[in-house]
């Protein structure tokens, strides 16, 4: 929630991309109906199907706990970075942008690197599938019998059989230079390209000849502690340990019968010290020297042409597999669009399964149902709130479940911020709230002292609608809602430098393109109006936006400062009035964090919230005693707007 006008789309124009009569379909086309975490659990909440769906699933995933913890081991063993999958093989530059890319890359084995871990990663992936379908054998709610369906098709397994065709086995990427451009030129399997498989036997031979190369100057120059290295830089060469050169000296001296001069440099004394067909590259330090010879290099060559060789042929063996893969992508994408709708699933059971019976599951009811019993509950003079949780159907243990209704109120009992009731700390309680906003009352003001919980209140109606409409349980004693059609919020201050946008310039263009967007099914949730400008111009613009919010039908809850907007649920009856309660001990105040109804010529005994609460914050007393003083006064003078 930012300061900004926040718009999200639940179940609007997306859910139109779908062909027509999908949903009707049932399971016929169940990859429409689990095409993803956004979209199986938004798109359709208009439907009945839709609805029910997720709440369905996580239901039995509650009542199978055996078969929740071994998906979420499968889920553990898939790549961490799925969301790379598609996009690695779409996303490469091809043709003349390919062929550039490709010169200006000094080492051609990072083009063959990316491609290669992109092909595994696909392939790691599609080895996960067939146990997680198979797990989920016995699943009977629509929504996972879908994803089962989805991810046990033949395509995807016909897929990893021609990917595995490709693919070697040991196929791997490592952090050793030389290692890794062996395991590049060998990705590919063998008899797949004839072209190919003579390239690297020649890579492989020509490797062979540069250790018996080597191998041949141990035992010419009887150094033992002759070492190979690689670099992409230089190749293969030599390295000669220190003490190796001092026994080469030494021999050298015995053989000639008198020692080097003293007065000799040391450049050509290491030069006497190795054999003459060695060529210094570099000295490391006092350790080590890195030689070379003349056929070293030539063999290096010939490595290099060859290991360029293969890496061309495998490219293109690759390019050729990821352009039958492309063919796919969209199979690919709603798999894994499948697998991140999973994976949600399991990560609600995770919250609740860990959860204190602060949860509640919502449960689909025909409208007609829900109707008739809220109006039986009321016509028994009960309370509106104790009409809805007399509804509440199925109770088990500490859960119970709430109403999620094609048409009805949006009525909560007991909610909880999700966050606020995810801590646990010793001596910490979170303050439930109720919340009813129906059709007859569809403009709810909410008054209070600062630090109230007024912003608090706000963001969580917002967070449990969101979580109702996705089919997470809820940290509510009961909730019953309509699935809304979008949700938009105006929480927060802050100016735009980028725009040269004061404050209140940044809020009326906010609220500009809420109003504009906000519907009947829409559930508006507005921290502030008018706080950047004058009070009398403030009040004004709150007062024409709230009356426009209250023909236009929508669900709006809006928390003020404004004294004069509490004369709006006394002029309309939709419009009601609720305050954040406090308690004054003495010039302390004590915040209860709960709601009540109030009245707009309630008590203002609390009227100076904002100078007591300044007084805690440390502002001089004869400030705030002067400020008490003024009080009255300029109260008196703003009633006159």
């Amino acid at each position: 929630m930012g300061a900004s006008s926040g718009v999200a789309g639940v179940g609007g124009a997306a859910a139109n991309n779908a062909p027509a009569g999908a949903a009707g379909r049932g399971l016929a086309k169940s990859h429409y109906l689990a095409f993803g975490a956004a979209g199986a659990l938004l798109q359709h909440v208009r439907t009945h199907l839709g609805l029910a769906m997720a709440p369905r699933a996580l239901q039995e995933l509650l009542e199978s706990p055996h078969l929740t913890l071994e998906l979420v081991s499968l889920i553990d063993t898939l790549p961490k970075n799925l969301d790379k999958v598609c996009s690695n093989l779409a996303v490469r530059p091809s043709g003349s942008a390919g062929a550039a890319a490709a010169a200006s890359c000094k080492d051609p084995s990072v083009q063959l690197g990316r491609l290669v871990s992109s092909v595994i990663l696909l392939r790691d992936v599609l080895r996960c599938l067939p146990a997680m379908a198979d797990s989920m054998a016995w699943v009977d709610s629509p929504l996972l019998k879908a994803i089962r369906a989805n991810l046990g098709q033949g395509e995807l397994q016909q897929l990893l059989q021609e990917t595995e065709a490709v693919l070697d086995d040991d196929a791997q990427a490592s952090k050793t230079q030389f290692v890794n451009k062996v395991q590049l030129c060998f990705a590919v399997r063998a008899q797949v390209d004839s072209l190919l498989d003579i390239s690297r036997a020649t890579f492989t031979r020509l490797t062979e000849a540069i250790h018996e190369l080597a191998a041949k100057y141990r035992a010419s120059t009887g150094i033992a502690a002759l070492k190979v290295q690689y670099s992409s830089s230089k190749g293969f060469f030599l390295v000669v340990p220190e003490q190796q050169q001092g026994r080469q000296h030494a021999a050298a001296t015995s053989m000639h019968g008198k020692g080097y001069g003293g007065g000799g440099s040391a450049v050509a004394a290491n030069a006497m010290q190795l054999p003459k067909t060695f060529l210094v590259l570099e000295k490391r330090g006092r350790n080590s020297t890195c030689v070379t010879t003349h056929e070293l290099n030539a063999l290096n060559s010939r490595l290099r042409d060859a290991a360029a060789d293969c890496m061309m042929l495998t490219v293109q063996v690759l390019e050729q597999l990821v352009s039958k893969l492309l063919q796919h992508m969209p199979l690919l994408q709603r798999t894994l669009d499948n697998i991140a709708l999973l994976d949600v699933l399991l990560s609600f059971f995770q919250a609740v399964a860990g959860s204190e019976g602060d949860f509640c599951q919502p449960v689909l009811t025909p409208a007609a149902t829900h109707i008739n019993l809220f109006v039986t509950a009321l016509s028994q003079n009960k309370p509106a709130m104790s009409a809805m949780s007399a509804m509440s159907a199925g109770s088990e243990g500490d859960f119970c479940r709430p109403v999620l209704t094609p048409a009805g109120p949006l009525a909560i009992t007991q909610g909880r911020h999700p966050l606020l009731a995810a801590l646990r700390e010793p001596g910490f309680e979170v303050q439930p709230n109720d919340t009813f906003v129906t059709p007859c009352a569809t403009l709810h003001l909410l008054t209070g002292p600062n630090m109230s919980g007024k912003s608090t209140y706000l963001k969580q109606v917002a967070l449990l609608v969101v979580m109702a409409q996705i089919g997470c349980y809820v940290p509510a004693t009961f909730m019953s809602l309509s699935p809304y059609i979008s949700l938009h919020t105006r929480i927060g201050t802050s100016d735009s430098i980028e725009s040269n946008a004061s404050s209140f310039m940044v809020e009326m263009a906010d609220m500009a393109r809420l109003m504009a967007r906000a519907g009947p099914r829409s559930l508006v949730l507005i921290d502030e109006l008018g706080r950047a400008t004058s009070t009398a111009d403030g009040v004004a613009l709150s007062w024409a936006m709230a009356e426009y919010l209250l023909a236009l039908g929508a669900h709006v809850l809006l928390a003020t400062h404004f004294r004069q907007l509490e004369e709006l649920a006394a002029i309309y009856p939709s419009c009601k009035l609720w305050r954040m309660q406090v308690e004054l001990q003495g010039d302390d105040i004590h915040y209860t964090r709960s709601i009540a109804p109030a009245a707009a010529e309630a008590d203002s005994a609390c009227s100076h919230y904002g100078i007591l609460l300044a007084r805690t914050a440390g502002l001089p007393q004869h400030i705030t005693e002067r400020a008490m003083q003024v009080g009255p006064g300029a109260a008196l003078r703003l009633a006159a707007w």
